[in-house]
């Protein structure tokens, strides 16, 4: 398991997400599917969120799914 850091503290996470993801993604595949990346926002430290999701059916082919990804920042 990754530790995280956030200015020199080690911290632990909750990340918001909506429940209804547990009905599609088992929570080890959210383990790997999410990533926490930490960005310059001006004055403040911001922590970006960022969820990288398959999605088949995408361009006729079902057999290659395609990376759908969604982030938001937190300060």
């Amino acid at each position: 398991m990754k530790i995280i850091t956030f200015n020199g503290q080690e911290v632990t996470v909750l990340i918001p997400l909506n429940p209804i993801l547990l009905k599609y993604l088992n929570p080890e595949d959210l383990i790997k599917k999410v990533k926490f990346k930490s960005i310059n926002g001006g004055d403040e430290a911001v922590v970006r969120v960022i969820l990288d999701l398959p999605l088949s059916g995408v361009k006729n082919n079902d057999k290659q799914p395609q990376n759908y990804r969604i982030y938001k920042d937190y300060p």
